[in-house]
């Protein structure tokens, strides 16, 4: 029989969503303007999960379950708990009850291996909402140019959040091993800020254009990285986030000459940064408990352990978890650190349009895009795990020349990214380079 979602959520949900906007006419070119907006967003259908059919396992109902550990019946099933293994001193997941059969064993191992900590979520999952505040203030000049500058604040309640715990490390390779994921909606964010958007009218000729800049400080459980561990959002950690950069701005200009009828039109954007950065202080779960430590290589038991953590302590005099004696890092951040303390580099991005039209087949346009002219193609820093690092009390390490970022053990070649490979952190060039497109166009 079909059990019910192991991942439950409100399957209707109603919720009353004023807007409400009132603008003010101070005279013929100034106005104020005021918004409010309060909104539901619904979780997406994956938030509700579907349960293990235990049907697929129907064909093992007749036969005992068994624990290949203790020789007796399974106790492991129902839904899942975290326990410290003793033996792998790792946290692990998994049920107290005496399993019915071999059946239900299969059902509560693949249910909790999928589901792990969900069993602890004892509401249903609901949508998140927000409520939106804006405040504007406009002004027209006589040459027809305008100006607006607009604060405003957003509240988020109730987000959904996807958490995961790093229960340790592949003795053998080095991969971070992983709980399954947990949906909550103990999820925070908070974004002030205030935007600025400055005009010119078009010209037949001349040159005119658009300013737009943006600034905005956002808060969020979010921290740099893969995932978002469940003790970080259990303990109430917030971070900037890290997916929007605290100033943008935009200017686009746009010139024309009616006696040789080209068009410009250049964009440059300009990016403060966005933050990164491991730190050396993040959330574990130590024995079912949520708690903000150094993470060091005493805290997991593995070859390449040096190789995932920050931090290192003497191993003569290695302190504890809590308090650990470090005489070294990888040079990541400040010891005192967490995720997100780094800012990377600001870009400064440019595309350009070149248009012509004919003057005897004004239905004709040929043109040129030009995007990312400066051919800025480098990414946002990530921490580089693949350093044969030999650490040292500057936080220096000699590696392999050529290493790689990855979670396997260093091998020599061309280094993957650009920067030091040898560094701390490795800049990858994942963004698009500089892209020509050459078009014409016809109207009918």
């Amino acid at each position: 029989m079909q059990n019910s979602p192991a991942v439950t959520g409100l399957r209707h949900q109603t919720v009353f969503e004023p807007h409400l906007g009132f603008a003010y006419k101070m005279d013929a070119n100034d106005v104020i303007r005021a918004n409010y907006g309060y909104t539901l967003a619904i979780p997406l259908p994956t938030f509700l999960g579907a349960d293990i059919n235990r049907k697929l396992f129907s064909a093992y109902q007749n036969i005992p379950s068994f624990d290949n550990l203790t020789g007796k019946p399974a106790m492991y099933c129902g839904p899942g708990q975290p326990f410290y293994n003793v033996i792998t001193a790792t946290e692990q997941f998994g049920g107290t009850q005496r399993c019915a059969n071999y059946a239900d064993q299969l059902y509560w191992l693949e249910r909790n291996y999928r589901f792990g900590l969900q069993g602890q979520i004892n509401y249903p999952l609901q949508g998140a909402t927000f409520s939106n505040y804006d405040l504007s203030y406009a002004h027209e000049f006589p040459s027809g140019a305008a100006f607006k500058v607009t604060p405003f604040y957003r509240r988020g309640y109730n987000i959904v959040e996807t958490t995961r715990t790093l229960q340790g490390v592949d003795v053998v390779t080095g991969a971070a091993l992983y709980s399954p994921e947990v949906y909550s909606n103990l999820g925070f964010q908070e974004a002030t800020g205030v935007e600025m958007d400055v005009t010119s009218p078009p010209r037949l000729t001349g040159l005119s254009g658009q300013f737009t800049a943006t600034y905005i400080n956002q808060f969020g459980n979010d921290p740099p990285g893969n995932f978002l561990p469940t003790a970080s959002l259990l303990l109430g950690n917030v971070y900037h986030s890290p997916e929007i950069a605290p100033f943008q701005s935009t200017l686009a200009l746009t010139y024309k000459n009616q006696k040789f009828p080209l068009t410009y039109n250049p964009i440059f954007s300009f990016i403060s940064g966005y933050p990164y950065g491991t730190g050396v202080y993040q959330a574990i779960t130590y024995h079912g408990t949520p708690v903000y430590v150094p993470i060091t290589d005493a805290l997991y038991n593995s070859s390449q352990s040096a190789l995932l953590v920050p931090a290192w302590v003497n191993p003569q005099n290695p302190g504890s978890i809590f308090s650990p004696n470090v005489p070294g890092t990888q040079g990541t951040d400040g010891y005192y650190s967490g995720p997100g303390t780094l800012h990377s580099s600001p870009q400064a991005l440019m595309d350009l349009t070149i248009q012509y039209v004919p003057p005897n087949f004004k239905r004709t346009t040929y043109g040129m895009f030009i995007r990312n002219l400066f051919s800025n193609a480098a990414d946002i820093p990530v921490q580089n795990l693949a350093r044969d690092c030999q650490p040292v009390s500057a936080g220096v390490c000699a590696s392999l020349p050529g290493s790689s970022s990855s979670f396997l053990p260093p091998t020599v070649g061309h280094p993957l990214g650009v920067g030091n490979p040898y560094g701390a952190y490795i800049v990858y060039p994942n963004q698009a380079p500089i892209n020509v497109t050459l078009y014409a166009q016809v109207g009918l």
